[in-house]
């Protein structure tokens, strides 16, 4: 695993495992993955990463100058977030964009939204 500093992103981190490489990115709009329809293990590889994005992320928020923001509530923003994403499925099958491209997205977002146990800050 590589975890760099990019102009632009907080933080940039790659994991190669076989082959495609997957790379997850964090910055102001939260972290994404990128290459994951490529690599079936993409999931897998931020599942182990997520912490250290977020934690690494919420280092580099601090030196930058943000305050009063803990990492408790950088997570709870990243699990909103989770939750607002699951309209881009819908919305893409809306559009009659073809299953091939919304149902993995789907997948994806619905298996985010179990993991980090997003259900409980619905109630």
């Amino acid at each position: 695993m590589t975890v760099t500093t990019e102009p632009g992103a907080l933080v940039e981190a790659t994991v190669s495992e076989g082959s495609p490489t997957a790379t997850a990115v964090a910055d102001g709009s939260g972290v994404t993955v990128l290459g994951v329809p490529l690599n079936p293990n993409a999931a897998n590889i931020l599942a182990r990463l997520e912490a250290q994005l977020i934690e690494r992320y919420h280092t580099g928020l601090l030196a930058h100058g943000v305050t009063g923001y803990g990492l408790d509530s950088l997570w709870e923003d990243y699990r909103l977030s989770v939750i607002g994403h699951l309209a881009i499925p819908v919305w893409q099958q809306s559009y009659g964009l073809h299953p091939s491209i919304w149902w993995p997205h789907l997948h994806r977002i619905l298996a985010a939204f179990e993991d980090l146990g997003c259900a409980a800050l619905l109630s």
